[in-house]
């Protein structure tokens, strides 16, 4: 998963999908879009990311307010690699819209498949680097849009913060076959750059 997710050292697991956590020493980019996604209250109520400028704070009416979070990965039950790959593009653009789209001036988006190799399996991943409006805090937004996955089911593995940047790592699922693995980051090294990004990969692919 280091080709793919910056700042990532290998974890628990053995596979080269979502059984990998962030360095605490690791650098981040950024990412981070769109929509509003309503929180859950009882999760979210109070903290840095409900006031988090450059945060979506009003429900989008599209979305639906019960059921499972439109934020949480569903892994596919054809097992597919197509499947993993909707899905992956999916989450990555629902999360995108977490982030108020008023702040944001550009969004730059590499997704690519990782091969398989001797030590680990095929996955895939999409990252997003975004660039908002300087006056907006990029680890305000990054820390709102964790606490948002937070409350709609995603744990977190690890998370660190320097003088130069945020880096949170997330896991959707405690099964390491069907879990999707994000990194979510702030880039503070700039002063006058604001840059969130969003790394996330898929479970592994099927051979």
């Amino acid at each position: 998963m280091s080709t793919l997710l910056v700042g990532c050292a290998t974890g628990a697991g053995e596979s080269g999908g979502p059984d990998t956590a962030p360095s605490a020493s690791s650098s981040a980019s950024s990412t981070a879009p769109g929509d509003a996604v309503e929180p859950d209250p009882a999760q979210s109520e109070g903290s840095a990311g409900a006031d988090a400028p450059g945060a979506s704070s009003s429900p989008d009416p599209g979305v639906p307010t019960s059921g499972p979070s439109p934020l949480l990965p569903v892994f596919p039950e054809d097992r597919s690699s197509d499947g993993i790959r909707l899905e992956t593009v999916a989450v990555s653009e629902r999360i995108l819209a977490v982030i108020d789209e008023g702040t944001v001036l550009n969004d730059d988006v590499h997704d690519q498949t990782t091969e398989a190799s001797d030590t680990s399996a095929a996955y895939y991943g999409v990252i997003q680097t975004v660039t908002l409006d300087p006056a907006t805090d990029p680890v305000a937004v990054a820390q709102a849009v964790v606490d948002e996955l937070e409350a709609a089911g995603w744990s977190v593995r690890d998370s660190s913060r320097t003088d130069a940047d945020f880096l949170t790592a997330l896991l959707s699922d405690q099964d390491p076959a069907e879990a999707w693995f994000l990194v979510v980051g702030a880039d503070v090294s700039v002063p006058g750059q604001s840059v969130v990004t969003l790394q996330l990969a898929s479970p592994d692919l099927p051979a």
